[in-house]
């Protein structure tokens, strides 16, 4: 779906611009904030069922995380308000977006094929949207020099094998990501590449990325079975310090 988006980029260069990297710690994940963060994808020779698996890397920092231990971190300042005449939803609503540009004051996410060789695969590694579990919808789209964009993944429709990007081989590519509401969504992608020789794909295990669109909704305390409120503070949010731990280890 090829789809003018004139009126769309004039917000996205009116984002602010005045800060850098930045991450925090909380619950045990590292929570990226302002960094060139890749979803990459692995390549396995040695794993049987596997040989493909998908890592975020942080570029900035030079860390590598399995998806369970980062969370991605979409700042309030991502948060536009749509003009009349998008596809994404009506003129006044909210849609927070990554851009494929870098800014210095939100996450700038790529998708990265540059531990993949060309050697073992016939063509480009596939990710394909397999999950959605959060508040609202998510959007992946890519522009053009010209002022249009292709749309890849739109889960308004449910998910499905439409919802899908192609990863090159030995490089990286950069999308807008779009979320309509905010909260905390896990996007759970799967890999799918398949090599010279090989009949059968060969596939990732389905790898829920976390992403935490601000602000939070708070964290309510339980209510005991009784029905009485248990004691403690109505809400709470997770705890987070400046430094980062150090880890272990088409749509057309």
């Amino acid at each position: 779906m090829r789809l003018s988006w004139a009126s769309l980029c004039a917000l996205l260069a009116c984002l602010p611009t005045p800060a850098g990297h930045g991450a925090e710690s909380a619950d045990e994940r590292v929570r990226l904030l302002t960094a060139h963060v890749d979803l990459a994808v692995m390549y396995q020779p040695d794993d049987e069922a596997h040989k493909l698996d998908i890592v975020v890397r942080d570029d900035d920092q030079g860390q590598t995380y399995r998806s369970n231990e980062v969370s991605l971190v979409v700042r309030e300042a991502a948060r536009l308000t749509l003009p009349a005449g998008t596809v994404f939803g009506n003129e006044g609503d909210p849609l927070w977006v990554l851009p494929q540009s870098p800014n210095p004051e939100v996450l700038f996410v790529g998708l990265s094929g540059e531990a993949l060789l060309p050697g073992p695969f016939t063509g480009a590694v596939e990710l394909r949207l397999v999950d959605l579990r959060g508040p609202g919808h998510v959007f992946l789209w890519q522009a053009d020099a010209f002022g249009v964009f292709d749309l890849r993944m739109d889960t308004r429709d449910g998910v499905s094998a439409a919802d899908a990007v192609q990863v090159p081989l030995g490089g990286h590519a950069h999308y807008n990501w779009g979320f309509t509401t905010n909260g905390v969504f896990e996007v759970v992608l799967q890999a799918f590449g398949q090599r010279a020789g090989v009949v059968t794909n060969d596939f990732s295990l389905p790898t829920a990325l976390r992403f935490e669109v601000e602000p939070l909704p708070p964290i309510r305390t339980p209510r005991s079975v009784s029905g009485s409120a248990s004691t403690g503070p109505a809400s709470k949010t997770p705890p987070s310090s400046d430094r980062t731990p150090t880890p272990t280890a088409t749509r057309s």
